[in-house]
């Protein structure tokens, strides 16, 4: 059977493993902010891969933090350090599948506006089906 990496479900992992640790200190999305109003928050976004007959798939996983404090990089910092933390070579098992995340760069993008600060994050994140 000739499948696609579950982007869907594994979004939902993701939110409530980043969204109930205590040291990541602002809200995590997935694709999309509710409210871009509140800072800082992060959103993540997952690629998409064609697993065909394989039960491996990987994909990568980016991860924008940001926050509207200008020169102060400290809460953004923090925040990056705790979800770097809270994935890096871990092992994410759900029903279903299971998913180690690495983290593979990062980066501080310019921002048009003066007081937005951003950080960027990219995982590899390796996806493993339980299905046969």
């Amino acid at each position: 059977m000739s499948r696609f990496f579950n982007k869907r479900s594994a979004g939902k992992v993701i939110i409530e493993l980043l969204n109930s640790n205590p040291e990541i200190t602002c809200p995590v999305y997935y694709k999309e902010a509710k409210s871009k109003d509140i800072y800082p928050y992060a959103v993540f976004h997952l690629s998409s891969a064609f697993m065909g007959e394989s039960v491996k798939s990987n994909v990568t996983m980016e991860v924008n933090i940001w926050d509207n404090k200008g020169d102060n990089i400290v809460d953004l910092m923090i925040i990056r350090d705790a979800i770097i933390k809270a994935l890096d070579r871990k092992l994410c098992r759900a029903s279903g599948f299971n998913m180690v995340f690495d983290i593979e760069g990062n980066l501080e993008p310019e921002d048009p506006e003066d007081k937005i600060r951003r950080e960027l994050l990219t995982f590899g994140v390796r996806y493993f089906s339980k299905e046969v």
